[in-house]
């Protein structure tokens, strides 16, 4: 076998063609990422407005359970955890579980 030049490799358009995949995953990457931030911010913004807001209400009202049915993003494991994870956060001292009701995933928050 002979060894081939990068002259050689040039004019057969090999790394021309190497450059735009790599160039291509890249851009792929960036907006893989851009769309997760954005999911993520979205998860933050249901949570504001599903469920903190009306849990304070409902918590003034003398309720003891709140339920909601999860977003979109509720599907996706990661999405489910991050979800948990804030929620979990912001009312520490209520028991808070997400399970499957009728193919859709609920939050439920019960506190004393």
């Amino acid at each position: 076998m002979e060894p081939i030049t990068r002259e050689q490799l040039k004019k057969s358009g090999v790394i021309e063609a190497e450059i735009r995949r790599i160039e291509q995953l890249r851009r792929h990457e960036a907006y893989a990422k851009a769309m997760r931030e954005q999911d993520l911010n979205d998860i933050n913004h249901w949570i504001q407005n599903y469920v903190y807001e009306p849990v304070k209400m409902a918590a003034k009202n003398g309720s003891f359970r709140y339920i909601v049915k999860l977003h979109s993003h509720g599907k996706h494991k990661e999405y489910r955890d991050y979800t948990a994870e804030r929620i979990k956060a912001l009312f520490p001292d209520s028991d808070f579980t997400i399970m499957l009701l009728n193919d859709s995933y609920t939050c439920i928050l019960e506190w004393d």
